[in-house]
Formats: structure tokens, C-alpha cells, sequence
């Protein structure tokens, strides 16, 4: 399973906290914020939407790696 790690930085406390969070828990967060039929953006920061996008992509290349394996079977 893979993980992302986030870091916030406060500049005069400096790095508070690190959050470990998995990249589907990551995708569900992100995808609150974006219409789930269009996959327009709502209220996403730039940052954020494109991560939403990059998460999105490499989802879809995984389904369609998995359907070709299925079709092999």
C-alpha cells in the first residue's frame, strides 16, 4: 500500500506535525471537492486538484492494466 506524507509548516514554529495518510484515504478527501460526474473542480486549491488529477490517472491506468490481465485469464 502506498502512502503519502504531508508536513505543516508553521514559519515561526517550524514542521508541527507529519501526517501519514494512505493515497486512497488521500483520493476520498480530495474527491469531496470535485463533481463526481465531470470531475470539475469545486473547491480545490490548484496544488490539490492537481494531486486530485495525478491520483485519478494513475488509478485509471491500474484499472486498465487490471482489466487487460482479467481478459488474459
Amino acid at each position: 500500500m502506498e502512502f503519502l506524507i504531508f508536513f505543516d509548516f508553521n514559519p515561526f514554529e517550524g514542521y508541527k506535525k507529519i501526517r501519514h495518510i494512505s493515497v486512497g484515504d488521500r483520493y476520498a478527501e480530495l474527491s469531496q471537492r470535485v463533481n463526481k460526474n465531470t470531475n470539475a473542480n469545486i473547491d480545490l486549491s490548484a496544488d490539490d486538484y492537481a494531486e486530485f488529477l495525478d491520483i485519478n490517472k494513475r488509478l485509471a491506468v491500474c484499472l486498465i492494466s487490471y482489466d487487460k490481465e482479467s481478459v488474459n485469464l
